[in-house]
């Protein structure tokens, strides 16, 4: 037996790529590679007939042939300590991931319980979805001492997390848009090796690898699917960010290999989770966002079966933002409210957004000033001989912005709106025209 250095290859068509390392090679029990072909190969002198059809996914000594190409376009990616060097020449088609047994989630509010996962050495799970719902827990097993996996959105993205005992390691996806956009996304994590672990979202895939000595998952207990019990996300580990369950579909349930029917696999159904996925596109009357649905210049924001209404910016509140928020009334003695943020939370803001509603019948007053603790930055909206003005300063200049054709001294109900993003700001007073500041043409 003696040292030697090898190259091995794949190439797939017009896909290349190559990995050097170091390997023990025998003359009777070792095969030696030099290259690997895939749907053919080259012969001089006679014609091959090369494949023809789809090939997904090649496994070859722990290391995902395709994947890697995929993946080259983007970055260099280490596997097992080797780092590739991978030329890509052309281009992969869209893959096709048809739907089985797919089922609702008709509330953020409920769980489906299966056996534990068995993912001591290896992890494959596959899985579909498709949400309006930005943030929820998809899939939860805990496991003995710190051991865990939990796949969840966040912010509209699949994040894989999980603890082999040496600590949480979190993985996200890599698309650029949002996946609560109510169209089907296709999920598959695996770990190739046994600190290999990766995060395919579509035709997105992501590789990280475990650091620490522990290479089993230690998973005991249920496999939670679309959240869990409604007291257990205070005692989920801290690194699931999590405090409520999926809402939306979940289809081509694979774990390990076996594919799972949520509703007659489940071990602990639930009565809110239904067979099929036509709910969104067939949402009943009236729960489909419309311009009107919410008053006072509220917004409408889609549900997955329903919606909501965000009434930040109205001064009121309730289900449509129709409904009288809390008032102060102030009198002659000059009264005021003050709140201080606690000196571990004080924010500093590239972006701010200030509503508030008021009657009056004085012709000058200061409405609402937010200061700095460190230095001369300051936020006030005023009323000048009874008009709403708002002045600004972020270190250098004061940035005023008004309404002068609009009196509110009237003994009238008034709503303001004040937005600042950088030095530029709009302000409006009721449904009158939007005025808008541009410092320096900024």
């Amino acid at each position: 037996m003696k040292e030697r250095n090898f190259m091995t290859s794949i190439i797939f068509h017009s896909y290349l790529v190559q990995f050097s390392a170091e390997t023990q090679l025998g003359k009777q029990s070792i095969l030696e590679f030099r290259t690997l072909h895939v749907g053919g190969y080259p012969h001089s002198g006679e014609d091959i007939l090369h494949f023809v059809g789809q090939l997904q996914q090649i496994w070859f000594n722990g290391y995902p042939y395709l994947e890697i190409a995929r993946s080259a376009g983007s970055h260099q990616a280490s596997h097992q300590g080797v780092t590739p060097i991978i030329r890509v020449t052309g281009k992969f088609g869209k893959r096709n991931h048809p739907v089985h047994h797919p089922v609702t989630f008709t509330s953020k509010h409920t769980f489906v319980g299966l056996p534990v996962l068995k993912a001591y050495v290896e992890t494959n799970i596959y899985f579909q979805f498709k949400t309006r719902e930005a943030n929820g827990l998809i899939l939860f097993n805990a496991g003995r001492e710190h051991d865990f996996i939990a796949v969840e959105l966040v912010n509209g993205h699949v994040h894989y997390v999980f603890d082999l005992g040496d600590g949480a390691v979190r993985v996200r996806d890599t698309s650029k848009t949002k996946l609560n956009d109510g169209k089907w996304h296709a999920v598959s994590i695996g770990r190739p090796a046994s600190k290999r672990h990766t995060l395919a979202v579509d035709d997105h895939v992501t590789a990280v690898n475990s650091q620490g000595s522990n290479e089993n998952l230690d998973l005991d207990g249920i496999l939670y699917i679309g959240g869990v019990e409604k007291t257990q996300y205070g005692q989920l580990p801290k690194q699931i960010l999590s405090r409520h369950g999926f809402e939306g579909c979940l289809a081509s349930l694979d774990l390990s290999g076996e594919s799972t029917d949520l509703i007659t696999d489940a071990v602990v159904p639930s009565s809110l989770v239904t067979s099929g996925c036509d709910i969104y596109t067939n949402l009943h009357p009236g729960k489909k966002c419309t311009h009107d649905l919410c008053a006072n210049h509220g917004t409408c924001v889609q549900q997955w079966n329903s919606y909501t209404c965000d009434c930040d910016m109205t001064s009121f509140t309730g289900p449509t933002c129709n409904d009288e928020a809390i008032a102060y009334e102030f009198g002659a003695g000059r009264g005021i409210i003050t709140y201080t943020f606690p000196p571990d939370r004080r924010p500093e803001m590239k972006r701010d957004t200030v509503a508030l509603g008021f009657v009056t019948g004085v012709n000058d007053a200061v409405l609402l000033r937010i200061e700095s603790a460190s230095s001369d930055d300051y936020l006030e909206i005023e009323i000048v001989e009874g008009n709403v003005f708002a002045v600004y300063n972020m270190g250098t200049n004061d940035h005023p912005i008004g309404e002068v054709g609009v009196k509110v001294n009237d003994n009238q109900y008034h709503v303001v709106r004040f937005t600042r993003t950088g030095p530029n700001s709009t302000l409006q007073v009721d449904d009158y025209n939007l005025q808008s500041n541009h410092p320096l043409g900024k």
